[in-house]
């Protein structure tokens, strides 16, 4: 992501004369790509946030289902 948009804005940055402004351009391209790569990361951590209930009771159940299975499966074979 931070290639693209080093190559995306390389042609602007080459254009400018002066060293500190291409410097500058850069660099804030830079704070954007990695900007955007916090804000992906914030909404994917408050995605699995509300994906970890559904997943503990899901789990819960699962378990509980097993073992009613196993107790049944033992029961019944003897």
């Amino acid at each position: 992501m931070l290639a693209e948009a080093r190559e995306e804005f390389g042609e602007a940055a080459e254009r400018l004369s002066d060293p500190q402004a291409r410097r500058s351009l850069m660099e804030a391209v830079e704070a954007t790509v990695t900007l955007r790569r916090v804000d992906s990361l914030i909404y994917l951590h408050q995605l699995l946030k509300l994906w970890l209930v559904p997943h503990v009771v899901s789990t819960s159940i699962m378990l509980a289902l097993m073992t009613i299975h196993v107790i049944d499966v033992t029961l019944f074979s003897v």
